[in-house]
């Protein structure tokens, strides 16, 4: 009977010495203070992220909340991805945003940026023409339309700045479109926009003043007045067809790629030549 009770003396002892040993990491229950270190909160890849927006611009929008993606989010705070430019102006800073000068011009390597990046992160919302009825996300309230003059009422310094910091419910893109490129997409959607409005009033506008010109052929503000509005034409026709040949080029990237050619080409008689 006393070997029984010492074994199992033995045994209760043996428990208690192993529940006294040091846990690992591994085999820990319930924990006061997480090791963050070993196990971070991290998101699951695409995961959608709910993140409250509100008017930045000053203009008495009301703040809501958006549910999104992670190629929209900003930076961790504080961290500036390699490679990128930082851009130092905060959301609310849209008079000092105003002044803020284009520094790259309209050529067609810089259209052709523009549009891939509007293409890419705009055309969603606001149209792959600037119309928001034609955009695949077109719900209750949709984006302001970019081919009229909203564009043309605002500076490339408050453009550029609205891509970068959002405005309402639109969120910012400083991190998903570099600074050199959102100068880029400016100059794309003044030329959208010139396009746009040519193709609607710009010709009424020029007859208009014509008509005005036979009726007083003298007045020098009425011949300034044809004068502008020609000009006018002549610039956003430009801008058309450089749109026209931006969008055909960013078109051709979405076709299939030709059947290739097989090595070797059948043998025939030469045909004559037709010339005399």
């Amino acid at each position: 009977m006393s070997k029984t009770v010492c074994l199992i003396a033995a045994v209760i002892a043996a428990g208690l010495m192993t529940g006294c040993q040091e846990e690992t990491k591994d085999e820990r229950g319930i924990r006061v203070r997480p090791d963050r270190m070993y196990e971070s909160p991290a998101y699951r890849s695409q995961q959608v992220v709910e993140r409250r927006i509100g008017s930045p611009d000053g203009n008495g929008g009301t703040a809501v909340s958006l549910k999104v993606a992670p190629s929209v989010l900003e930076p961790v705070p504080g961290t500036v991805a390699r490679g990128v430019e930082t851009y130092a102006l905060d959301a609310k800073d849209v008079a000092l945003a105003a002044k803020l000068q284009n520094p790259l011009l309209p050529t067609t390597q810089v259209l052709k940026a523009g549009a891939r990046h509007y293409r890419i992160l705009c055309s969603t919302c606001h149209g792959a023409d600037g119309d928001p009825t034609t955009a695949p996300i077109n719900d209750f309230l949709p984006a302001p339309p970019l081919n009229d003059v909203n564009v043309t009422a605002l500076s490339d310094g408050q453009i550029q700045h609205i891509i970068a910091r959002g405005r309402a419910r639109m969120p910012g893109f400083s991190a998903q479109i570099p600074l050199t490129d959102r100068w880029a997409v400016v100059l794309y959607l003044r030329a959208l926009s010139r396009a746009a409005i040519a193709s609607k009033d710009v010709a009424k506008v020029l007859a208009a003043a014509e008509n005005e010109l036979r009726l007083y052929p003298d007045k020098p503000d009425v011949q300034t007045k044809v004068k502008e509005a020609k000009s006018l034409l002549e610039q956003r026709e430009a801008d058309l067809k450089a749109i026209k040949a931006v969008s055909a080029e960013a078109a051709a990237v979405f076709l299939p790629a030709p059947e290739p050619k097989p090595e070797w080409e059948q043998a025939g008689w030469p045909q004559p030549s037709t010339k005399p």
